[in-house]
Parts: structure tokens; sequence; C-alpha cells
């Protein structure tokens, strides 16, 4: 019907990155800072709320994504939505 609004973006510079999910992913915040340095952040943007986030490497041999993560609330309607009958 209306349908859902999601969004997947690379972070802009003079934004704030979604700690909360990025520390989901990688507690240590050392570490974490490094990755930043070296790859690229892209986050699933669901109604102008981050829903989740992923750090995207490149390199010569091609790419990764790491560090996928999803908003708990978000995990749960996936959830909901796998249980229904069709």
């Amino acid at each position: 019907k209306g349908g859902v609004k999601v969004e997947i973006r690379q972070l802009q510079r003079n934004e704030r990155p979604p700690m909360d999910l990025l520390l989901r992913a990688e507690p240590n915040q050392r570490v974490l800072q490094q990755k930043f340095r070296q790859g690229e952040c892209y986050v699933i943007v669901d109604e102008k709320k981050f829903a989740g986030v992923y750090m995207l490497f490149t390199n010569e041999n091609g790419c990764e994504i790491d560090m996928l993560t999803i908003h708990p609330q978000y995990e749960k309607k996936r959830q909901k939505r796998r249980g229904k009958k069709r």
C-alpha cells in the first residue's frame, strides 16, 4: 500500500555516525576509529532514523562489507514478518 521508505546512503562528513550501532559491531573504540579511517560508512535510513549501518572497504582485489549492524527495533520487525502465514 504505502510502501516502505528505506534509503541506503554514504554517511556525510558533517553527520555524526550512529555510534550505538557501530559499537554493537565493534566494541573496541580504537579499532572502530581505525576502521573509520580506512573505510567508508554507509547507513540504512528508515523515516529519518538510522535502522542500520555498515562499513565498506575497497582495495585492488575488490570490496568487503564489514560491521553490518541492524538496530534491534528493525530486527524485531523482520522476525514478525517471517512469522506471518502467506
